[in-house]
């Protein structure tokens, strides 16, 4: 339940006790979407809340999830063949959340444009150490996607984008376009079909890829119905863990 992404840990957990490699990873390729950077940088929240904590100690996704990507025989992204749909959709900033709102709606075959206003994506993480390999998780995703990538191109009046839908993702201290920020779950901005979300909005690096991914969801929901209402899962879990009784 803490996890940004909601991967369902005890089914991965399960599928590595079998010796399932492949299917656990799998699973957490399709739930993260960049498995090498959130392997790596994802400061395991979920070990504040494990309930072995104080009884031997949390247990370590971030080991269990490099264990799923060394053993699994095949590591390949999923190819898609989809008719491609009629929708037009911008996203605004090459970073990470713009990077995984893009991943999301490429694998749907919808028309995609990015728009960078640097000579290259990938935002932030250009300037972390291990950028090389985060940059080449980042290629390996998309090696069967498509999508319109703009370079040098910044974005300074929204009316200039004649499209079905925009996800702002302009990172820390980026362009808001004077919109509201996102509250209370859902991404939408005061301005009909324009989303936001991301590092512009306070999110860590993680749950900036988180926001990029689930954004995706809402985008969708709004081509389909009209709505902007949609809101993506927030935190909290209807289990009770106090009364179980965990021996060591």
């Amino acid at each position: 339940a803490e996890c940004p992404f909601g991967l369902d840990i005890r089914d991965f957990i399960g599928k590595l006790q079998q010796g399932r490699f492949n299917v656990a990873y799998k699973n957490y390729q399709n739930t993260v979407g960049f498995p090498g950077i959130v392997s790596t940088l994802c400061p395991e929240p979920c070990k504040q809340v494990c309930a072995l904590k104080d009884s031997g100690g949390s247990i370590s996704l971030r080991m269990l999830e490099k264990a799923s990507m060394d053993f699994a025989r095949n590591t390949e992204p999923d190819q898609f063949n989809m008719p491609a749909k009629e929708k037009t959709i911008a996203i605004i900033g090459g970073g990470i959340s713009g990077l995984a709102c893009a991943l999301r709606l490429s694998t749907k075959k919808y028309r995609l444009s990015l728009f960078e206003k640097t000579d290259h994506t990938g935002g932030h993480l250009c300037n972390l150490s291990g950028s090389e390999e985060f940059m080449a998780d980042i290629e390996k995703q998309f090696r069967y996607e498509k999508y319109q990538l703009h370079l040098n191109t910044e974005i300074h009046n929204l009316d200039d984008l004649k499209y079905d839908a925009v996800y702002i993702a302009t990172g820390s201290g980026g362009e808001d376009f004077g919109l509201t920020h996102p509250a209370n779950n859902s991404f939408a901005t005061d301005r009909e079909g324009v989303f936001m979300g991301g590092s512009v909005t306070g999110a860590d690096t993680i749950n900036a890829i988180a926001h990029g991914l689930n954004v995706s969801a809402a985008i969708e929901t709004y081509l389909k119905t009209g709505s902007m209402s949609h809101c993506h899962p927030g935190k909290g879990t209807k289990l009770t863990y106090d009364a179980i009784h965990i021996i060591p």
